[in-house]
């Protein structure tokens, strides 16, 4: 909004012109500029960690708990990442993650008995989730075989707000990138044992491959048993 306190035509005096685009608390005229998108923070287990493993040792194979932190949540009241979608630009609060090597990121999906169908982008920012009054909230990332195979990722959280033509970086943020291990096989003997012959000379090396690659580090997290048969002289 612009006017003109004085006019135009009276080129002998200041012209002053006003500026505005909203109205504050008290209904005075101001100028808001455009916020940067909110931002978001690990929290929890993967924040300590930096990092995830699953595995047959986790607590479920087929989920992963992610906790977030919403920093606005204590600036004022009605600031969840829900509230943020109605007052401010906010759109979506999502989980990402890519296979390692990989340029393109995956949308990650959460189940929600409720919703139609169950299996949902898992959005920080919808009504399904529960946030509290210091701004944490979590869910859990669907990893069934069927939509997420095991290997090795990176995940991150990245808001996205309504683009109103500034640079990229006001419209959205992300955290840093987490890597992580999905393991649900254990590991197996590949082959025979080397050297591929009948008879073994006592204190000869022998060598076991296995399907993937074993922590030797010490103190050993597995333990080996050789049973010798019998022996010749």
């Amino acid at each position: 909004k612009c006017e003109n306190l004085y006019d135009m035509n009276d080129v002998d005096k200041l012209s002053i012109v006003k500026l505005s685009n909203t109205l504050d608390d008290d209904q005075k005229e101001v100028i808001e500029w455009v916020k940067p998108c909110p931002t978001v923070e690990w929290a929890s287990e993967l924040k300590r960690d930096q990092g995830f493993l699953v595995n047959l040792n986790s607590d479920y194979e087929d989920k992963l708990s992610v906790t977030v932190l919403n920093p606005l949540a204590n600036v004022q009241e009605d600031n969840s990442f829900v509230d943020l979608k109605t007052v401010d630009r906010l759109e979506t609060v999502y989980l990402r993650y890519r296979k390692v090597g990989r340029t393109t990121w995956e949308y990650a999906k959460t189940s929600v008995s409720s919703m139609s169908p169950p299996v949902q982008n898992l959005d920080f920012a919808t009504d399904y989730v529960e946030e509290d009054f210091y701004g944490y909230s979590t869910l859990d990332w669907n990893i069934k075989s069927s939509l997420v195979k095991p290997g090795d990722y990176e995940i991150m959280v990245e808001t996205r707000c309504t683009n109103l033509g500034g640079p990229e970086e006001i419209n959205g943020h992300q955290t840093s990138i987490l890597p992580g291990i999905i393991d649900l096989s254990r590991p197996e003997k590949y082959g025979e044992p080397l050297p591929l012959k009948d008879k073994i000379i006592a204190g000869e090396e022998v060598v076991v491959v296995f399907t993937e690659d074993i922590d030797c580090s010490e103190p050993l997290p597995f333990e080996i048993a050789v049973r010798i048969r019998d022996t010749v002289d």
